[in-house]
């Protein structure tokens, strides 16, 4: 069965507003191509391991200029692990 649960619209000047109609499968390959779109346009680097699998990963940001993946941000101890809201911090936050 392919039942479209979802819906999502875009804009387009010639025709106005179209809505398509997806369902979860259709929303992950969606996903993908994106991302695929977005490495080849704009790749993300991380200053540590190079470069970043936009699907798997996205580059943390620190004041320093310094950008790392979350991989590398933990190794380096700038972020921490928090079991208790079981999520990464940055390192100083709770």
């Amino acid at each position: 069965k392919h039942i479209n649960e979802y819906c999502y619209c875009v804009y387009t000047p010639l025709k106005g507003v179209l809505r398509f109609f997806v369902n979860e499968n259709d929303a992950w390959i969606y996903q993908l191509g994106m991302c695929a779109i977005m490495s080849d346009s704009s790749p993300l680097v991380c200053d540590e391991c190079g470069n970043v699998n936009r699907i798997g990963d996205t580059v943390i940001c620190f004041d320093g200029g310094a950008k790392l993946c979350p991989l590398c941000a933990f190794r380096l101890g700038r972020t921490k692990w928090n079991s208790e809201n079981k999520i990464y911090v940055y390192k100083g936050e709770q």
